[in-house]
Parts: C-alpha cells; sequence; structure tokens
C-alpha cells in the first residue's frame, strides 16, 4: 500500500494553499490534529477558480483516486469556488516541527507560511 501523493483543498473563498504553493517548496504534512508526520517536495500545482457544484463534480470525476477522498469530502465540497490540488514529487517521513512554526492560539488555520519563506517573489494565482 502506497502513501497518498496528491493533496486537494477546495474552498469558497480564495485562501491558503491557493496561489501561494509552487513547485519545488517543501510542505509539512501534520496530522488533523496530531503531529507532523512528513515532508514534501512539490512537483506539480493546479488551481481552478470560478468553481460550481458541477464543477467539483468535474474535478472528483478527473482527480478523485488520486485524492483518496470519500463521499463525504466531495459532499461537503460542493459549494467550492476555488481548488488547489498538489501532487508530491517525492516525500519523507519526518516528525520534527518545523522551524519558526508557531500555531497561534484559538487558530483554526490549516496552512502556515513559514518565516524564510516571507522574502520569496509573489506567484501568480492564476486559476
Amino acid at each position: 500500500m502506497g502513501m497518498k501523493r496528491c493533496e486537494g483543498r477546495l474552498s469558497r473563498q480564495r485562501s491558503m494553499p491557493f496561489g501561494v504553493v509552487a513547485p519545488g517548496d517543501l510542505v509539512h504534512l501534520k496530522q488533523a490534529s496530531g503531529p507532523f508526520r512528513a515532508i514534501g517536495t512539490v512537483g506539480e500545482v493546479l488551481t481552478f477558480a470560478g468553481l460550481d457544484a458541477a464543477g467539483v463534480d468535474q474535478l472528483r470525476e478527473s482527480y478523485g483516486d488520486e485524492l483518496c477522498a470519500g463521499d463525504v469530502f466531495w459532499a461537503s465540497k460542493q459549494s467550492a469556488r476555488y481548488a488547489t490540488l498538489i501532487r508530491f514529487a517525492s516525500i519523507e517521513m519526518d516528525d520534527q516541527v518545523p522551524a519558526g512554526f508557531e500555531r497561534r492560539p484559538g487558530s483554526r488555520a490549516a496552512w502556515y507560511v513559514l518565516p524564510d519563506a516571507i522574502d520569496r517573489p509573489p506567484r501568480s494565482a492564476a486559476g
């Protein structure tokens, strides 16, 4: 059994990682409500804007197997307007907390840009 190699984020509002993550970036992967588990190198990023329910259904048809997402996930994303699909070139197990990572008290954010990445030039957010 292999490791999931594609991560998807669908949202109603344009938010991270939409327009932020790019090939070559390192993404620290954390278990939901748990510890960090791995670090992945981004290989390809696909972004979609202006989605409607039919567009979300098309994403499911085209990328559902890669995303390993079930019916509950897709039902909860029917109102999404933006999507970011991240295909990893490599993933290595790594349980270390990334340098510079601080979860803000009360924050429910799923994505953070670490301080060493802030000086990077902005990315195009074309969808």
